[in-house]
This record gives structure tokens, sequence and C-alpha cells, in this order.
């Protein structure tokens, strides 16, 4: 074997989960979908939420297919990122906007979490806690390029054509994926299906993987609430919109160090100690946010939680460690649905409390409550590595 091959599969996976990064950049798209067509943001919202549901549950069949018959026969339908965004720029109504994005973009995301990350890790065995946390460094790095980029192409170009470059740029950052990407041939066994994987029915009639999900569950509800709603509590404190904004790219770079390091420190430690330390942390950083009255504090609290939250590259490697390899996308994809999961309700939730209270305090409390409660539910994890 080339000793290249290893880092040629973790630059290929990495490019494909900067195009995931795109989950976030919806929002650049709002305003000018608005002021076209003049439907409310409501509406428009609607698009996101039905993306969320097929991404999340698109980690499922992407996960059965992967142990199924390997990477090459889920990166394919990465493409169809590319191709989604590509196909909205020639919308004319809402209907078109829920097909293109909220389904077509969203399987083709949802496509590349599972096989990136698990062939990552095969590369990789004994640190597959870095690895992961390499590769998931590029869904951040996604976020951090490819919102400012949209923000650009819309003001530069309108947002039909900024739909259609990132659509290009998207297949173009997918093709070293899908041309490489590969298991190694040793100690690779594919599965017939996920319904004759016996190792994942066994973890999954267990207690300990549903504790893992609904930790991960609560974990990414209260991180999501948090990034989504803190450029408007900033604001709300009276700190103009540009600065607020900086809030969430704060976020964004730390959490890029903090998923590389939150991996390393699984190698390390364990699964228990990173993901109860990255839990507390997290409720901790969401308390403190409620006292930063002044911008510095802000933006420090900001760089804390990003930290916090580079559990978000743990899933994989949970998997993993906790219940081997052998079935790792199968259950990578019941897990994946979690942040899917956590991600719908929790900025909804805090969208609702605020809008009956006019302030964020009953949610960011609650948010932080969901964290501490994540980190409960992990205890139950022995301090055991598997291989």
């Amino acid at each position: 074997m080339d000793g290249k091959t290893p880092y040629i599969m973790l630059a290929s996976s990495f490019l494909a989960m900067v195009v995931v990064g795109g989950i976030y950049i919806y929002g650049a798209f709002f305003s000018p979908i608005e002021a076209e067509y003049g439907w409310s943001r409501g509406s428009i919202s609607i698009a996101y939420s039905i993306f969320m549901a097929v991404y999340a549950s698109m980690q499922i069949v992407a996960g059965t297919l992967y142990d199924a018959r390997g990477p090459k026969a889920t990166l394919p339908l990465g493409f169809l990122a590319g191709i989604g965004f590509m196909l909205c720029s020639t919308v004319s109504s809402l209907w078109q906007l829920y097909l293109f994005y909220g389904i077509v973009t969203a399987v083709g995301m949802g496509a590349m979490y599972v096989p990136s990350t698990s062939v990552a890790m095969k590369w990789f065995p004994r640190r597959k806690g870095l690895a992961a946390g390499i590769v998931l460094t590029g869904l951040g790095m996604g976020m951090l390029i490819l919102a400012p980029l949209a923000k650009l192409f819309i003001e530069a170009y309108g947002w039909r054509l900024a739909f259609t470059y990132l659509g290009v740029i998207f297949i173009a950052a997918l093709t070293p994926a899908a041309l490489f990407l590969k298991n190694p041939e040793e100690g690779v066994s594919l599965k017939s299906g996920f319904l004759r994987d016996e190792e994942a029915k066994v973890a999954l009639r267990g207690k300990l993987f549903w504790l893992i999900y609904l930790a991960f569950t609560l974990g990414s509800l209260s991180a999501v609430m948090v990034i989504i709603h803190v450029v408007p509590y900033a604001e709300g404190l009276g700190i103009p919109a540009v600065a607020a904004a900086l809030t969430v790219s704060l976020i964004g770079i730390s959490n890029l160090a903090g998923r590389v390091v939150m991996g390393a420190m699984l190698d390390r430690v364990g699964v228990k100690a990173t993901l109860t330390l990255c839990f507390v942390a997290q409720a901790i950083c969401i308390w403190a946010l409620l006292e930063a009255k002044t911008l510095p504090v802000l933006y420090a609290v900001a760089v804390a939680f990003g930290l916090s939250y580079g559990w978000v590259a743990l899933y994989a490697p949970t998997i993993g460690s906790l219940f081997g390899m052998k079935s790792v996308g199968s259950l990578l994809g019941v897990l994946g649905t979690s942040f899917g999961l956590g991600a719908m309700l929790g900025p909804s939730i805090a969208g609702v409390v605020f809008d009956a209270t006019k302030s964020y305090l009953t949610s960011f409390t609650l948010g932080a409550s969901m964290s501490l409660l994540s980190a409960f539910l992990v205890l139950p994890i022995k301090a055991v590595r598997r291989s």
C-alpha cells in the first residue's frame, strides 16, 4: 500500500465535508428571495425544515449503502448537492424551492457525511478520533468560506447565479471524493445490508446506543439554538449588527480547532471523559452567554462555546470506539439523525419562547440545562475503547 494513500483519503474526505458545510448558508438567500417574490420568511424557512428532515433521514440510507457496498455506492449521490443548488436558480414557486433545496440538495449532502468520516477512520484505525476531527473541520471550514462567498455572489450577480456558481463549486469539490475514496483492503468485510447486520442490531437493542442518541440530540438542540439565535440576542443587547454577526464567525473559527482537539482527546482519554467535558463546558458557556453584556465578553464566550461544541466531530469515533468498525456506517447513519432532530427543534423552540416572553433567558437556560443533561446521559459509558 502506498504510504500516501491514507492522506489522499483524508484530503478527499475533507473536501467532501466542506460541501456539507453548505447546510449553514441557506440564510444568505432569505432576503433576496423574499424581496423578489414577497414570500414570508416562515414559508421560505419551511424549505430548510424539509432539508434537515431529509438530510437526517439520508444518514440511515447512506450508512446502509456504505456498509453494504462501500463508498463508491454512496458518494456519487453527493453530486445531487451541486445539482440541487443549480436547480434552485430556476425557482419561481415555493414548491420548487421545497423540492430542489429541501429534497434534492439534502439527499446529496446527506449522502456524504457517513462515507467520508467512516473511510477516514478506517485508514487511521489507531487515531479514529483525530481522523474524524480533521475531516469534520471541513464542515466548519465550509461554514466559514461558503457563507461569505454566497453573500459575495448574491451582491455581485444576484441570488440565482449565486446558486449556480455554488453548485458548480460543490461538484468540483466532490469529484476527488467520488474518484478516490475507498476502504482499505485489510479487514474490510462488506455487509449485505443493514437488516442483516447482526452487530448493528445488537447495538440498537442495547440501552447504551440510545442514551448516546438522546445525549447527542439534546446537545445539538442546545448548540444549534445558540448558533442560530446568538446574533439577534447580541443585537438585543445594543451591539451593532455587523459586530453581532462576527459572533457566529468566532464560533465557527474556534469550532475548527475544537473538532481536532476533541477528536485527539477522545483517542487519549476515551469517549466518556471527552463527551462529559464537552457537554458540561457547553452548558457553562450558554449560561455565561446570559451574563455577557459587553462585546469583549460576548466574543470570549463565543470562542469558548465553539471549542466546547467540538464534540460534534465525535459522532463517528464514538461509534467506532464503543461498537466497533464493522457496522460503523449503519450505526453512524442512525446516530446522525440525532443532529437533524436537535437542529430542527432547538431554533424553533427558542423562537417560540422568545415570541412569548420577549427574552432569551428562558430558552438559553433550557439549552444549558439540556447540555448538562447530555453530560449525565453519557456517564454509563464504560471507560474502555475498542479497536
